[in-house]
């Protein structure tokens, strides 16, 4: 089980550093308008697209397969960087959206009812990107190892879920239930929250303390891949309600000093795998469809940074106060879900 984890972990961190080496090279020419609409174009595609990936997947039955193409698309983007702009553009994201969706059904499979699986499938990505942004500012010769790795572990990858963890065609998946808008509601909402104060957390400190760009994706690397042990051993909701809260109070004081900002990252992002979990035991039977919906609540979460829209309020700390409503959020729909009628997960 861990082996093949740690194997999806690995490509979750190569296709991401692909992604961000290509577009940190696409993106380097550019400023002003035309680079926000790149950014955009890209993060469209590679999240907002998610869930028509992880319907096509759902009904298909295939994350395997799905992963092994986002795979190979991230590496023809890395060989299609002489072409014009649009095609590693589009390869790239599409690449990143087919493989999330492929290899998060895979690793939520492998630790079924546990969160522990796609928080240690989701975390190496964040290591990915820092990886792939310094590649691509510095090492722009590190396009073909980059390929080359790629390739390797499609290969490998493919092979080894083949061996371990063949799986099934997807089954009638049940009705949902009552109340089961409201809990998707307040799990997206937590989401999107957690994904609009990393995203300024690494913009406002990363961009501005040199050398703090690695330690903070370590210390959200920390955060996503405990949160989900946490929560498996001492509870989802006790451990999200913690982790939120202390880092609501970490959040005030982040201006004074990076560590303190990194501690922060740390305990908001252990909700990740958390909110996973929670969103697939509310939508049992639609794993992939899970996975999709996740990451449109990452991208409307980060369209403010992306367009560089101010949601502070001089002298009320924000930041801490949707820490704090995250918390809530998750409380209550992990409160309403135990009281729904126990469901069958399928294996899709």
């Amino acid at each position: 089980m861990y082996g093949l984890l740690a194997l999806l972990g690995l490509c979750h961190l190569l296709v991401d550093a692909s992604s961000h080496f290509v577009m940190i090279v696409l993106l380097r020419p550019t400023d002003g308008g035309e680079l926000v609409a790149l950014v955009f174009a890209y993060n469209f595609g590679a999240f907002a697209l998610q869930p028509a990936v992880g319907w096509a997947v759902a009904r298909l039955g295939r994350p395997r397969l799905c992963m092994a193409a986002g795979i190979l698309l991230a590496a023809t983007a890395i060989l299609a960087l002489d072409q014009p702009f649009v095609m590693p553009l589009v390869l790239t994201a599409l690449g990143n959206a087919l493989f999330h969706v492929g290899g998060g059904t895979l690793a939520s499979l492998v630790t079924e009812d546990r969160a522990s699986g796609p928080g240690l499938f989701i975390a190496p990505g964040v290591l990915g990107v820092a990886v792939g942004t310094f590649a691509g500012m510095s090492l722009p010769e590190a396009a073909w190892p980059l390929f080359g790795v790629l390739l390797i572990v499609a290969v490998a990858g493919t092979a080894m879920q083949a061996r371990e963890h063949e799986t099934a065609a997807p089954a009638a998946a049940d009705r949902p239930s009552s109340g089961t808008a409201a809990v998707l509601a307040l799990l997206l909402l937590a989401i999107a929250i957690r994904s609009l104060l990393g995203a300024r957390a690494m913009a406002q400190l990363g961009g501005s303390h040199e050398g703090w760009a690695l330690p903070l994706a370590v210390a959200a690397f920390a955060g996503k891949a405990s949160g989900g042990i946490l929560g498996d051993r001492y509870g989802w909701g006790r451990t999200a309600v913690v982790a939120l809260v202390v880092s609501s109070v970490l959040l005030v004081f982040a201006d004074v000093h990076p560590a303190i900002a990194a501690l922060a990252i740390v305990a908001f992002q252990v909700v990740t795998a958390i909110t996973l979990g929670g969103l697939y035991r509310v939508l049992p039977g639609r794993t992939p469809m899970v996975f999709g919906l996740a990451s449109l609540a990452l991208f409307v979460g980060f369209l403010p940074v992306i367009f560089h829209l101010d949601v502070g309020v001089e002298g009320v700390p924000v930041d801490s106060l949707l820490a704090l409503v995250s918390a809530v959020a998750i409380w209550r729909a992990l409160a309403l879900l135990d009281r729904r009628p126990a469901a069958v997960t399928e294996v899709a």
